[in-house]
């Protein structure tokens, strides 16, 4: 059977309208061959043109020399999971077009023939025999052996089948764009699955140094109805440009109008089409398809003579359908309920007819431009825009569209009778669609298949889609099965736990206890009650149903069961964290590891162990959390358990951090971080960790953007945990920042919200010491001392506690409570203070015991303390730990006053007022001046504007006129998260040493360097511009984008430092700047008038803490 249609002239609309757009892409597509990655996501409402616009830019990758690969999402239902990436994979494993690539694979090859069955058979044949040829570079960015290492658990087999899944994929592209460069285009991805998105994520965060171009469409319009959708779509976004387009402007409509329909229509027309389109030049298009047939153009003329011009785009589709033939509209009926692509053979199967008669009911529509065959197929053909089958299938009768979706699952049925699995979604979803008509039972049974078949892999969101549809199919059936039904809710609830959404997840679990009671079935009530407290307790309360449903299940098994016993105690005892049967816990959660050993079952064991860790947690068994996190990584690791294993990294994190082993705590956290972006789930392990860790190194700017980002997701999914995570984090931010009133409301909130979390009463306390008000102060240090300090419990917020109320006590100057204390830490000098469970970290405990020492009047242990903190505190790399161990540490100088200790408290104030002022610690900035004044003669007037380097205390300052330049790295965080810890710091590494070789070609000179922020002097402006300009350029041929900001004015100069308003002002002048400018004031482009250089003007624009407006320019290359 021939199943092609005669060939027709290519049909590819006129794009107008588009000149900037293109720009872009052209731009982008000459970074890639040079080697820096680009990503593009093209957004817009239907019709507007996304996918015209990548296609135009495909055809000039295309004319470049690359290749382009395409992924389309299937928009009607039913696609397997990973579905656009299965057709880019299929490009990359065929001949052709995959080129050396897909010869070359070995090891990886098989592993994604293993997770995606329907490259299966393609990959077996591209296979080859030894790793060592494999294109992939162990197994790409991070090595299994460097997963392991992180978690210290040398012979830990741990199950990377996601991970290799993801990484495969993306080591892949990246080889064969290094030898060919290559465009991968991903359309409609508002339908695509959001295992999909999540590896689209995966690669877009891996082609930083690649000769890739990745983009994307998708309608913004219908991300409303998904925020998962939205969220990731949004950060991938953000690794490049999202390109939102818009309708055409008028004079791009006429110039459509002119070559579509071959007239120059009158302005009234344009305006009317204008008016009517939107702008929208599909909708455009349908109309003139209309006028031009239905002679909406009168011969010759500029105006629409007596024509009407439909209302919407489905009025206008269904005009121009209306001239074909009654037996081509029946086929493009069913072709629509097929989805958006569909092949000759399920056609003809659904129409009832042979194979030729099928072509020939296309040939109309094919020849009206209405469908096409797919490039470089044989039977396969799309509609050319997704609006059309939407038009068709909403014309269709309740009956009818319900008769079609029957008849193309039946004919989808016995075409792939041999092997159906691939096809179990698209079966479930057209089977759903006619339950009315007797297909509930195989609705049901091929929706449960494709959930078991997606969660195998990994494709989570996909698999409770599918189990929800099993159970409204399961709902319709004659005699719907309880048991059945109650298997079903605990699959769906499995799919929402681990796909983020743990609110349904309880419901569903919780559902299904209610069947598994009136059955009589322990077996399933007992798996309902472990997967529903499967969340690991309760935040700061008890969940008295989970707690009597757990207690029922335990009464339920006996002893009949000892492993299954085991895990419900060990979840029963971590609910009862914080109640007052926490002993009681203590006794289950030891019975449950005991029975867990006897049994010898790992998965109960682990259980045991976590609720153990959780519930006799503190200061003295750091060595013992360590140990149970290696023991819960060597258990869970070669069953499989990946859950586990994320929780053993979080055990660890926590324990390093609280030892201050900041370098093992970032591989670890680095592995975490890789570990999430594959599986899709993370605990917010790296969400929570990260911040903590830019906020120990004083990189505040960068935690506040994460923090808030990470606050808005949690107050989203309404995570009382989150929330008050991720709020605490903002308090200790905005505490150091002297913004104290921005959060305090929000402090106090929570003490109201959560009575039993002392640890938030405490945190209060300690803003009451910081700010001044001692009585408050003490009036809390009062309430938590009674009965020697009862009210804190021994758990992972108790180190923090006892410190905070060490500083109070210090502040309000309570000798006998410092005393109290000063006996209580003096165990755990070398400890690093945590809260939670690391989320937020503040410093070495000796900094405390130097404080409670210096009040006590025990000046040589307390000055021994302080030593030991800053040894440890720059150990860690925690410039902000360290300024506030200098202010104690001076403090005790001067408290004890005697031979040089005034002149060493001035050196040591010094360093800590160049600290707070360079990071934006206001509170303690301002303290220090404090302490100050009557050191030295320009003390009290010693400082600086936040994240500015400041003249030192009592030294004379020269003025003097100069120009500065600030210099920072664009997406700085986002790329220190990319390479982790150690790859951004030879990327820092290499950044210093370019910045400083074009310092010394045009005689600027380094003032300070922090993170990847620089700062410059110059005594030439013209030179600071040039030098501005000549970073920026050499920095992006190093594949780094940077911004400057350039302003001019009179300087304090004090040997290496520099301070005054025109550092302030210079600071303001960059974060104005936009990636890639130069950005000068008003004063420095006046200064280098007459020169070579060009300046854009950026407007007038008000510079925080500077009066009036100030005017900005963005300064072009030298004219040659």
């Amino acid at each position: 059977m021939d199943s092609r249609l005669p060939d027709q002239p290519e049909r590819r609309e006129v794009l107008v309208g588009r000149e900037r757009e293109l720009d872009w892409f052209t731009a982008a597509l000459n970074d890639v061959l040079a080697g820096r990655g680009r990503v593009a996501m093209v957004s817009g409402e239907a019709g507007i043109g996304k996918t015209r616009l990548v296609e135009e830019a495909a055809g000039r990758a295309l004319a470049a020399g690359a290749r382009v690969w395409w992924g389309r999402c299937w928009e009607g239902g039913g696609a397997p999971a990973y579905w656009p990436w299965i057709q880019i994979l299929r490009e990359a494993f065929r001949g052709g077009d995959g080129g050396d690539g897909a010869r070359e694979l070995s090891a990886a090859t098989e592993r994604i023939g293993q997770a995606l069955p329907e490259l299966r058979a393609i990959t077996s044949a591209h296979r080859v025999a030894e790793r060592g040829d494999s294109i992939f570079p162990a197994p790409g960015s991070v090595s299994e052996a460097d997963l392991l290492h992180a978690l210290d658990a040398p012979n830990v087999g741990i199950d990377l089948a996601r991970f290799r899944l993801f990484d495969s994929v993306s080591s892949l592209l990246r080889h064969v764009a290094a030898q060919v460069p290559l465009m991968i285009a991903l359309d409609d991805l508002h339908a695509a699955d959001i295992d999909s998105l999540l590896l689209l994520k995966f690669v877009a965060r891996d082609l930083l140094q690649s000769h890739i171009l990745l983009a994307g469409t998708y309608r913004d319009a219908d991300l409303s109805q998904s925020l998962q959708h939205a969220t990731i779509l949004g950060e991938v976004a953000r690794e490049g440009w999202n390109i939102r387009l818009r309708g055409l402007t008028e004079s791009a409509a006429a110039d459509l109008v002119r070559r579509h329909a071959g007239v120059v229509a009158d302005e009234e027309l344009i305006a009317s089409l204008h008016g009517t389109s939107g702008g929208n030049p599909f909708f455009l298009h349908e109309i003139l398809r209309v006028m031009v047939v239905e002679g909406g153009f009168g011969r010759g003329t500029r105006r629409a003579s007596r024509f009407t011009i439909p209302d919407t785009v489905r009025s206008a589709v269904r005009r121009n359908l209306a001239a074909i033939p009654d037996h081509g509209q029946r086929a493009l009926a069913a072709a629509s309920v097929i989805g958006q692509e569909f092949d000759l053979a399920t056609l003809a199967e659904v129409l009832g007819v042979p194979g030729h008669r099928a072509i020939e009911s296309l040939e109309s529509a094919r020849a009206r431009g209405i469908i096409d065959e797919k490039p470089g197929s044989v039977g396969h053909f799309h509609f050319t825009h997704a609006i059309i089958p939407e038009a068709l299938r909403s014309g269709l009768g309740f009956t009818e569209s319900m008769r079609l979706h029957l008849g193309v699952a039946e004919a989808v049925e016995r075409i792939n009778r041999g092997d159906p699995a691939p096809h179990y979604a698209e079966l479930a979803n057209h089977f759903g669609h006619a339950v009315a008509l007797g297909a509930a039972d195989k609705a049901a049974e091929y929706a449960r298949l494709g959930a078991e078949r997606a969660r195998n892999q990994f494709a989570y969101d996909e698999a409770a889609r599918l189990n929800q549809l099993a159970l409204r199919a399961h709902a319709a059936r004659a005699n719907p099965a309880p048991a059945e039904r109650c298997e079903l809710l605990l699959a769906l609830g499995d799919a929402q736990s681990k796909a983020g959404s743990p609110a349904d997840a309880k419901h569903a679990f919780l559902e299904a206890a209610n069947i598994a009671r009136e059955l009589k079935r322990n077996d399933l009530l007992a798996r309902a009650a472990i997967e529903a407290s499967a969340g690991l307790g309760t935040f700061f309360g008890v969940d008295q149903e989970l707690v009597a449903l757990l207690e029922e299940a335990v009464g339920a098994i006996g002893d009949t069961d000892p492993a299954l016993l085991a895990t419900l105690l060990a979840r029963l005892a971590h609910e009862l964290e914080w109640s007052d049967r926490r002993g009681y816990a203590t006794t289950l959660c030891a019975r449950a590891i005991d029975l867990a050993r006897s049994a010898n079952n790992p998965r109960a064991l682990i259980s045991a162990l976590w609720s153990s860790h959780v519930l006799n947690w503190g200061p003295a068994n750091v060595e013992q959390r360590l140990a149970i996190a290696k023991e819960i990584a060597g258990l869970a690791a070669p069953n499989g358990y990946l859950g586990w294993t994320l929780r053993a990294h979080e055990i660890r994190l926590s324990a390093l951090l609280e030892l201050g082993d900041t370098v093992a705590a970032d591989a670890d956290l680095d592995a975490a971080q890789h570990f999430k972006a594959v599986l899709g789930y993370g605990f917010f392990t790296v969400e929570r960790f990260r911040p903590t860790r830019l906020l120990m190194r004083g990189e505040f700017g960068h935690a506040e953007t994460l923090i808030r980002d990470m606050l808005r997701q949690a107050q989203r999914r309404q995570d009382a945990a989150l929330i008050t995570t991720f709020g605490a984090q903002l308090l200790m931010l905005h505490t150091e920042q002297g913004r104290v009133e921005e959060i305090e409301g929000e402090l106090r909130a929570s003490v109201a919200r959560f009575p039993a979390m002392v640890v938030a009463r405490i945190g209060l306390a300690v803003l009451h010491a910081r700010t001044g008000r001692e009585s408050e102060a003490h009036a809390e240090l009062d309430y938590l001392a009674q009965r020697g300090f009862a009210r804190i419990a021994s758990d992972f917020n108790w180190l923090y506690s006892f410190c905070a109320c060490a500083e109070i006590a210090a502040v309000v100057g309570d000798a006998e409570r410092c005393g109290m204390l000063y006996e209580l830490l003096s165990k755990f000098p070398k400890r690093n203070v945590t809260i939670g469970w690391g989320d937020i970290c503040y410093g070495a405990v000796s900094r405390y015991l130097g404080q409670l020492a210096t009040v006590l009047g025990r000046f040589a242990e307390g000055e021994k303390h302080f030593q030991d903190a800053i040894g440890f505190e720059r150990a860690m790399g925690a410039p902000p730990f360290v300024a506030r161990t200098l202010v104690g540490y001076a403090a005790l100088l001067l408290a004890r006053a005697q031979g040089s200790d005034r002149e060493h408290a001035r050196q040591i104030l010094d360093e800590a007022l160049d600290i707070a002022t360079m990071i934006g610690m206001n509170a303690l900035a301002r303290r220090v001046r404090a302490m100050a004044t009557g050191l030295a003669p320009d003390a009290a007037r010693a400082g600086a504007q936040p994240g500015r380097s400041t003249a030192r205390i009592g030294e004379t300052q020269e003025r003097r006129l100069a120009t500065i330049m600030f210099l920072d790295i664009v997406d700085s965080t986002g790329r220190a998260v990319l390479l982790g810890d150690r790859g951004w710091s030879a990327v820092l590494d290499d950044y210093y040493a370019l910045v400083r070789r074009e310092l010394r070609k045009f005689g600027g000179r380094e003032v300070n360097t922090f993170g990847d922020d620089f700062l410059a002097l110059f005594d030439a402006p013209t030179q600071a511009v040039r030098c501005a300009c000549a970073i920026r350029d050499a920095a992006r041929a190093a594949g780094i984008e940077v911004r400057a900001g350039l302003h001019s004015g009179e300087c304090q100069v004090s040997g290496d430092d520099v301070a005054g308003i025109a550092v302030h002002i210079g600071a303001r002048v960059i974060r104005l700047a936009e990636p890639g400018a130069v950005l000068v004031s008003s004063t420095v482009k006046d200064l280098v008038t007459g020169t070579a250089f060009e300046f854009a003007d950026r407007g007038l624009h008000a510079l925080r803490g500077v009066p009036g407006e100030w005017r900005v320019f963005a300064a072009g290359e030298p004219a040659k």
